[in-house]
């Protein structure tokens, strides 16, 4: 299985939190590693544990930028789609089309596959997995869900939306236990990953009014760094992933803990975790080129060939985000802001008329 999602938010300058920032980055270069190495059947586990970590990033950056501020719920929607999805439709599309053409050892998805993977509709695919065209988007399906849930929960005053937000995401977890739905639509919507989005709630409806001494945030985000990179026994079934979600939980409180204002911003690390949403699409496609390269070639040294995959997919979308997805996303942004607009001030002045 594939692991981490995106965190798939852009906060404002002024709302900027360094160290989200430098857990994108680092896990984004995990996932890479991690997938690099499985396709040589190497695994070395970095990467496993980084879904619940952007999972509760997700719900924490949403949350912020979600209080307070008069949203608009249509806006926010629109917006979310903006942000998520040109860039994943490009991808997936190419990569549909080196499947068709021929040039992928996958056999080509059908026609309704590939719709159903554009409109993020859980699906079995040719391999019998639960999985996307782009398999990586199996982590936006969860995430354009919990948007639309979060949309819905937009209506519902300040001071009571973090109960029913806990209401409605517990319930899903707690419905998927209870009634181990096998169909890919249920199983995907009431899975336990309910919960590392709540948790992300959780934390960041404390956060700004906890502060945490920094041995405390220190300690926090050490044990949950060592502990996410050892390799759980198999059979613990969801004890595994209990520990697993404490893990994710203590890494980003403590990364958040950590937090200060003025601190001094490691240029290069800022920069991969801005461009995180770009590597985690790209990165399979472009590992997929690295390989045949390497088979090309003879390159029969494992160690390399994970590094350079790693390296390649890394450099891509570091490229790709301030070519491609930073352009695009401001675009999008400005039009819907635009577009907005106009309908308010045509609203206002109907009202003003009548």
């Amino acid at each position: 299985m594939l692991k981490a999602p995106e965190c798939l938010v852009v906060l404002s300058m002024a709302d900027r939190i360094i160290s989200i920032q430098y857990i994108r980055a680092f896990s984004a270069i995990a996932i890479v590693a991690f997938h690099a190495s499985v396709h040589y059947d190497r695994p070395i586990h970095v990467g496993e544990a980084r879904v619940a970590v952007f999972f509760i990033m997700s719900g924490f950056v949403l949350w912020l930028i979600t209080q307070g501020r008069g949203n608009d719920p249509t806006l926010f929607l629109a917006r979310r789609l903006a942000r998520l999805m040109p860039l994943y439709w490009l991808v997936t599309l190419l990569l549909f089309f080196k499947e068709i053409m021929g040039w992928s050892r996958h056999t080509a998805a059908t026609v309704h596959q590939l719709t159903l993977s554009l409109i993020l509709i859980p699906h079995v695919n040719n391999a019998g997995q639960i999985y996307p065209v782009l398999i990586p988007g199996w982590t936006l399906v969860l995430e354009m869900f919990f948007c639309l849930l979060l949309t819905a929960l937009l209506w519902v005053e300040d001071k009571r939306r973090l109960w029913a937000a806990t209401l409605v995401f517990s319930g899903l977890a707690v419905l998927g236990l209870w009634l181990r739905p096998s169909g890919p639509i249920a199983a995907t919507y009431t899975s336990l990953i309910n919960l590392d989005f709540l948790a992300g709630l959780w934390l960041a409806s404390v956060w700004r009014r906890v502060r945490m001494p920094r041995p405390a945030a220190l300690g926090l985000l050490a044990v949950g760094f060592v502990g996410s990179l050892v390799r759980l026994p198999p059979g613990l079934g969801l004890g595994g992933e209990a520990i697993t979600g404490l893990l994710s939980i203590m890494i980003v409180a403590g990364a958040l803990g950590l937090e200060r204002p003025g601190a001094a911003v490691i240029g290069w690390l800022e920069r991969i975790g801005d461009s995180a949403y770009s590597i985690y699409l790209w990165h399979i496609p472009v590992q997929g080129v690295v390989w045949g390269a390497m088979d090309h070639f003879h390159v029969t040294n494992v160690s390399m060939c994970i590094a350079l995959g790693t390296l390649a997919a890394t450099v891509v979308g570091m490229i790709a985000y301030p070519c491609v997805e930073k352009p695009l996303t401001e675009y999008l942004f400005a039009w819907l802001d635009r577009h907005w607009s106009a309908r308010a001030a045509a609203r206002a002045a109907a009202a003003s008329v009548s």
